[in-house]
């Protein structure tokens, strides 16, 4: 048994980090490659109360099969939107282990972007 995977979302890997021209670290990630996924879940946006701080965090959660799952240092874009890349937040939530191996049971990978 297989659920339907009719969404498309783009990975871009994390390939480590190197410094820039000023001698700051940048991370660095290698070329987005397409993951298959059973549903987005609506974005929610988090407004953080802070002086002089005008701040949102547009949050999305993607669930999908737990093969070619992305990393908890990968970019995700969104079908709508393939220029805008959100960080993967936290380790990805892989719900196929357990006493009772269930391989249909899939993966919960959350985004999270910062803006203002």
């Amino acid at each position: 048994m297989s659920l339907p995977t009719p969404h498309v979302v783009l990975v871009k890997p994390y390939a480590g980090t190197t410094e820039d021209a000023h001698g700051n670290t940048t991370t660095v990630h290698g070329a987005s490659r397409e993951w298959r996924v059973h549903a987005i879940a609506p974005g929610a946006s988090e407004e953080p109360r802070k002086p002089n701080r005008d701040l949102s965090v547009i949050a999305w959660t993607i669930y999908g099969p737990a093969t070619n799952l992305p990393g908890e240092h990968d970019l995700i874009a969104l079908p709508w939107a393939p220029d805008e890349w959100y960080d993967v937040e936290g380790r990805p939530d892989d719900w196929t282990h357990g006493p009772w191996t269930n391989p249909v049971a899939g993966a919960v990978v959350e985004l999270r972007r910062p803006e203002g």
